[in-house]
C-alpha cells in the first residue's frame, strides 16, 4: 500500500511538471514578435533592372508593380513604400525597417531620378490638437426629410393630404 501511494505521488509529480513545462512553452511562445510587411517592398534585383534614363514607366509597372501612390501635383511621381513592424504580445508595434522608393518620370515617361529613403530619413509629425467648428445651422436627418415634402408640395401642387399627412 505505501508503495502505491508513492507511485501515485511520483506519477502526481510527473503531471505537475508536465503542466509546468507546458505553461513556459505557452508563456515563451506569446512573448515572440508578430511580424507585419506592410507596403509595397522592392527586392534589390528588382531595383537593379531600374535605370536612369533608360527605364520606362511601363517597364516600372511591370518590374515593380502599380506604385503604393502617386504624386498630388503630378502624375510624374511615384512612390513605392513599405515597412515592416514587430508587434510583442499586447505591446504597440514598432516599426523594425521603412523603404520609400521615389521614381521621378520625364515628360517621356522615362526615370528622370531614383531616390531611396529609409527609416533614418523620417521624421516625427506632431498632430494638431485645433478643431474646425461645425455650423450648428445644418439640418437633421428630420428637418431634410421635412423640406424634401414641402419642396414636391411647391412643385406638384398636392396637398399635405394628398401625402396623408
Amino acid at each position: 500500500m505505501a508503495d502505491m501511494q508513492g507511485g501515485q505521488r511520483r506519477w502526481t509529480a510527473k503531471r505537475a511538471l508536465l503542466a509546468a513545462g507546458l505553461c513556459a512553452m505557452v508563456a515563451l511562445a506569446a512573448c515572440s514578435p508578430r511580424v507585419d510587411i506592410r507596403g509595397n517592398a522592392a527586392e534589390q534585383e528588382d531595383m537593379i533592372r531600374i535605370r536612369q534614363g533608360v527605364t520606362s514607366a511601363s517597364d516600372v509597372m511591370r518590374v515593380l508593380g502599380p506604385p503604393s501612390t502617386v504624386s498630388a501635383f503630378d502624375n510624374k511621381t511615384w512612390y513605392y513604400i513599405s515597412k515592416r513592424e514587430e508587434t510583442v504580445a499586447f505591446l504597440a508595434p514598432e516599426v523594425k525597417t521603412q523603404q520609400v522608393i521615389e521614381l521621378l518620370f520625364d515628360d517621356k515617361q522615362v526615370v528622370k531620378r531614383i531616390r531611396t529613403y529609409g527609416l533614418e530619413d523620417a521624421r516625427k509629425v506632431d498632430r494638431i490638437s485645433r478643431t474646425t467648428k461645425a455650423d450648428a445651422g445644418e439640418p437633421g436627418f428630420f428637418h431634410s426629410m421635412i423640406d424634401l415634402l414641402v419642396r414636391r408640395r411647391a412643385v406638384t401642387g398636392k396637398s399635405r393630404k394628398a401625402y396623408g399627412l
